[in-house]
């Protein structure tokens, strides 16, 4: 396994094109705020987590041709909330907001958005069988499992034994899904693996062992159990897992981890590694997939203290490239999150929330 990880070929990088990839457009810094973290909820419309002067996801339209940036709302919350998530929880069609509460009563808070880009939180507190982090992101996916009128969402954390799936159908948040097994999950990707047109979800590790993968089951969430997504080759730290689609509707589902000073990369063909490559330095804290589509392949964003790269891909198990950005974003990143900042009517930008002191938020065009 050693010999074989020490062998993987590097990842060639992409030719020069028109325009260099991913370059800085905008910016959000502020010396009395801290910008936390961002979700996507909708095309070109960004929900920004701050704290110090003002506790509050701002909302706000974004146009990374015109390097615009409009407010559309604001959402005073509690001092102890420091990352948000979006997804359609009522299935009204605008997404809603998940964000963690600590204090005497922890657990997450619901906050339901309407098309004109507002948000009211919900009076419940959903308490969880385990603390959720307040100063860090967790690992999240949300997918419609048909269910219920929303979309169905899971959430892990690393060192958290199982993941856990929260259902709102039309009120606020419920757990639904608390599997058996050990399974660990410090991320998270959703992912056909056994071809059954059933979503199956991957929890990365956090302790150099192989992911656990459950699989979908008909009429309802996942497997109990795990299996392993053993692919037979060592790793030194946390595998990170990540997902995609690609224009003609394949998925792709990768993950990478540290070895040697590397960051080894690899794609997944049902539930057997099947391709590999490397790069130098270490992109190994966090993995993001951008689904492909609009003259857009897909790519996967891996970021860690050497900074964030991209690769793209051009099959389920087909490597492209390897992109770096333009105006590099070097240190720690807390978060990275696609967004559609062009109107291409493809989540093909990123916000960057750095790690800085005080966090600020880059905004990359495509």
């Amino acid at each position: 396994d050693q010999f074989w990880c020490e062998d993987v070929p590097e990842l060639g990088a992409c030719p020069p094109a028109d325009e260099p990839p991913y370059p800085v457009v905008l910016s959000l810094d502020d010396p009395n705020l801290a910008f936390t973290s961002v979700a996507s909820v909708g095309p070109g419309r960004l929900a920004v987590l701050t704290a110090g002067a003002a506790h509050e996801v701002r909302v706000m339209d974004v146009d990374l041709v015109g390097s615009n940036l409009t407010d559309v709302s604001t959402l005073p919350v509690s001092s102890d909330m420091w990352w948000v998530r979006a997804t359609d929880l009522d299935g009204d069609g605008a997404r809603d907001l998940l964000l963690p509460q600590g204090g005497a009563s922890p657990g997450l808070r619901a906050a339901y958005g309407d098309a004109a880009g507002s948000f009211t939180l919900a009076p419940g507190v959903l308490s969880t069988p385990i603390d959720l982090p307040q100063d860090r992101p967790v690992a999240f996916v949300a997918a419609d499992l048909a269910l219920g009128a929303g979309q169905e969402v899971v959430f892990g954390q690393p060192g958290l034994s199982v993941p856990l799936g929260l259902q709102a159908d039309g009120g606020s948040p419920a757990l639904s899904w608390t599997p058996g097994g050990t399974g660990p999950a410090g991320s998270l990707a959703l992912v056909d693996a056994d071809f059954d047109d059933r979503l199956d979800l991957v929890a990365g590790n956090v302790d150099g062992e192989f992911p656990a993968l459950y699989m979908g089951v008909e009429g309802g969430w996942f497997e109990a159990q795990p299996q392993a997504l053993a692919d037979g080759l060592q790793s030194e730290g946390a595998r990170q897992v990540a997902s995609l689609r690609l224009a003609g509707g394949e998925h792709v589902l990768a993950s990478t981890w540290p070895y040697g000073g590397r960051t080894i990369l690899v794609l997944y063909t049902g539930v057997a590694g099947t391709t590999l490559r490397a790069v130098d330095g270490d992109f190994s804290a966090g993995l993001v997939g951008l689904d492909g589509g609009a003259g857009e392949p897909g790519r996967f964003a891996a970021w860690g203290p050497s900074g964030l790269v991209l690769f793209t891909v051009e099959g389920p198990s087909q490597f492209g490239c390897l992109e770096v950005p333009t105006d590099p974003i070097l240190g720690a990143v807390r978060d990275v999150t696609p967004f559609d900042g062009q109107g291409l009517g493809v989540a093909a930008d990123l916000a960057v929330v750095s790690g800085g002191d005080p966090p600020t938020v880059f905004l990359l065009r495509r």
